[in-house]
């Protein structure tokens, strides 16, 4: 829809004052705190808010009571290109004088004004230009207004998280800062920061007026808030949430996961809080995916329908990875894989039992993630901070993101499914060296490998390293066996002369005993041993030849029974699979069962992992033998198909039924079907080389 009234993940601003609810009686504490005190500690959890409450409703709530609000400082900001920094004589100073200019003057006068002198000069003129100090060069006066000023330094865990290496100037910015508070009189000062970084400020309290006891917290979004917050936008907006709607998104987004009283398991109840940024993001998407609301009322169906919370939850997720992988790229030049970070909110921030995980930071890396990217996943609210015994630990914001968050990650992990993961997975959990791969198989899975190093699993390498080992240790056996075969061959022949030489030496010492009878003997002799080599030959090639089909017959039944072994493997997982609802991955298990076997058992593991597909409504089994061809009429009501058993059938799509009786009239297989543009006609082709027309109800044909 139009006109979206929620900001989505970023902070409120002053042009969204108008839509921003569910902090009223925040937003009128803080406000009468300010004008009763100095100074005022504003704090929050990260993610709650405190930077959208102070642009939309406190900074506009004091100018209309009379009160000089500067413009928002940080502390925390690079030293411009062109500016040398050691010229700067208080980074903290410097960079919240830059804040409070902008672009009006040049930063190279930034560097040496004190904070006092800077706020003298920028209250002091009225007709807002900046005068000629002492040396004739510009001051920094930007224009006077006598109202009290109220300076804010927002995301004030700056001072202590920035500029690492010009720490000591945080002690003469505090210096600084109490300067001008007894200096001028009517300045109030709000520093807004992290509650995980207040402790920090210690060390400086006793500079500021009232040792900075002066403090206000907020937490999160109550339900009441979060109601507020939900509905009062959408109603400005023109399309307010139907009675209970709003009720129910919000109770979805309260929702945490604890520990049952029985310990029987976990179970879901309502928190106490909501986060407002998860609030924002989840209705910022939901409104940009509405239709135009003819009725002006936004019903459950539609937010289930358009808005699956869910969905928006997964959106924001994957969308912070993609910004952590870029922003951890563009700082430190190594790429960061999608990957690793979907392993380390697994692994590290989601336990075992589905529930959130804390992570340690340590120096440069937190659990194996460096600290860079965690980084930017806090500044994303994607994760926050708890300061616990000295260290510092980091959580998913929201339990709420725990199912999104692995529902992601299993859908990432199931869409680079690959034969290759697939069976180094079953390799692992079986360690059968009947599935380690081979020949041609084993050297594209290597040249993948080397090609994706930052995608292959770690089981993976370890599978291809023993697939390596297996191969080698079958390249060895081979050159062995063959070596011995043509050892044994030579052998047989070496006995096969001798044989034949011992026999034609006693045929002559025969022929030199009985002349008389020696040329029939000869002749006799010749004709016994032309027969005897040909019978030896035929010997010889007879065991070669049943030798070779033993050989290979015990290599293919090997063979055949390993990918048997496989493939039964893979079915009664694809089975387990479909059982547990994970249906995409039993189809894949189910397909590579009937790719290696083939057989009739794989084929109805294959069916039952089709069927099981929740994705599927039903199977229209009408037709006798093959169908070429399914086509919907222009109404979407009425779906043709045609077959090989030369009909046709018309099934109503509501009903999922035929339409009447199927339609004949061809002799050989319809191979096509096609509705007219306004759904009167419907066209069918057929190997019989004609084309009859049908009314599209299924009429008698019209034409042929």
């Amino acid at each position: 829809m139009k006109n979206n009234p929620f900001v989505g993940p970023r902070p409120y601003e002053r042009g969204d004052h108008a839509n921003f609810f569910g902090r009223t009686r925040d937003a009128r504490d803080l406000t009468a705190l300010i004008q009763a005190e100095r100074v005022v500690l504003f704090y929050a959890q990260s993610g709650a808010g405190k930077t959208s409450l102070l642009n939309a409703q406190v900074i506009p709530a004091l100018e209309e009571k009379g009160f000089n609000v500067l413009p928002v400082a940080r502390v925390g900001s690079d030293v411009p290109p062109g500016i040398d920094p050691k010229s700067v004589k208080n980074i903290f100073v410097f960079s919240a004088l830059m804040s409070l200019v902008g672009q009006d003057v040049a930063a190279h006068q930034l560097t040496q004004p004190t904070l006092l002198v800077f706020l003298r000069q920028l209250l002091g003129t009225t007709d807002g230009q900046l005068p000629k100090d002492v040396d004739g060069d510009e001051t920094l006066a930007l224009g006077g207004n006598r109202h009290p000023p109220i300076l804010i330094l927002d995301q004030f865990e700056e001072i202590l998280t920035t500029h690492r290496d010009r720490w000591q100037d945080a002690q003469g910015f505090f210096e600084q800062l109490e300067e001008s508070l007894r200096m001028m009189p009517e300045l109030g000062v709000v520093l807004a920061m992290r509650e995980d970084h207040v402790a920090g400020l210690d060390p400086y309290a006793p500079l500021l007026p009232r040792r900075l006891r002066t403090r206000f917290r907020i937490e999160q979004l109550g339900p009441d808030e979060a109601l507020e917050a939900v509905t009062k936008p959408a109603l400005n907006a023109g399309c307010p949430f139907d009675a209970g709607v709003a009720e129910r998104l919000v109770d979805d987004l309260r929702q945490i996961k604890v520990q049952s009283p029985e310990g029987a398991g976990e179970m879901v109840v309502l928190g106490p809080y909501v986060e407002p940024v998860q609030l924002q993001v989840v209705c910022n998407r939901l409104w940009e995916a509405l239709p135009e609301q003819a009725d002006h009322a936004i019903q459950w169906e539609e937010i289930e329908q358009y808005g699956n919370i869910d969905r928006a939850l997964t959106d924001f997720y994957e969308s912070a990875l993609t910004q952590t992988c870029q922003v951890s790229k563009d700082l430190t030049g190594l790429a960061l894989s999608e990957r690793r970070l979907r392993h380390w909110f697994s692994e590290q921030l989601i336990t075992p039992m589905r529930t959130r995980g804390l992570a340690l930071q340590g120096k440069d890396e937190t659990a194996g993630l460096p600290n860079v990217a965690v980084d930017v996943l806090e500044k994303r609210h994607l994760i926050r901070a708890d300061a616990r015994a000295g260290a510092r630990w980091y959580e998913l914001v929201h339990d709420r993101l725990v199912d999104p968050i692995l529902k992601s990650n299993q859908a990432w992990e199931i869409a680079r499914q690959t034969p290759l993961r697939m069976t180094a997975k079953h390799w692992q959990e079986t360690k059968s060296e009947a599935l380690l791969y081979r020949d041609k198989a084993l050297k594209e899975a290597l040249a993948w490998a080397k090609a994706h190093p930052d995608e292959a699993e770690p089981y993976e390498q370890e599978f291809l390293q023993d697939s390596q080992r297996l191969d080698q240790v079958r390249a060895r056996t081979r050159q062995i066996t063959i070596a011995v075969t043509i050892g044994l061959a030579i052998g047989l022949v070496i006995m096969v002369v001798l044989a034949i030489a011992a026999f034609r030496g006693q045929q002559v010492a025969q022929q030199a005993q009985a002349t008389a009878v020696a040329e029939a003997d000869i002749r006799a002799t010749a004709q016994a041993q032309a027969e005897v080599r040909r019978l030896e030959a035929e010997a010889a090639q007879a065991t070669a030849v049943a030798e070779t089909k033993v050989r290979a017959t015990a290599e293919a039944q090997a063979v055949e029974q390993r990918q048997i072994a496989v493939a039964r493997q893979l079915a009664a997982q694809a089975s387990r699979y479909a059982t547990e609802k994970q249906t995409d991955l039993a189809l894949l298990l189910s397909l590579e069962a009937n790719r290696i076997a083939g057989a009739t058992w794989a084929q109805g593991s294959l069916l039952e992992a089709v069927e099981s597909n929740r994705d599927l409504i039903t199977f229209l089994r009408d037709h006798t033998d093959e169908v070429r061809s399914v086509a919907f009429s222009p109404d979407g009501k009425v779906l043709a198909s045609a077959g090989k058993d030369t009909t046709i059938i018309l099934w109503d799509v509501a009903t999922r039924q035929p339409m009447g009786q199927p339609l004949k009239g061809h002799t050989l297989d319809v191979s096509s079907v096609a509705f007219s543009p306004d759904g009167k006609l419907l066209a069918s082709a057929s190997d019989d080389n004609t084309i009859i027309f049908f009314m599209g109800r299924g009429d008698p044909p019209a034409d042929r």
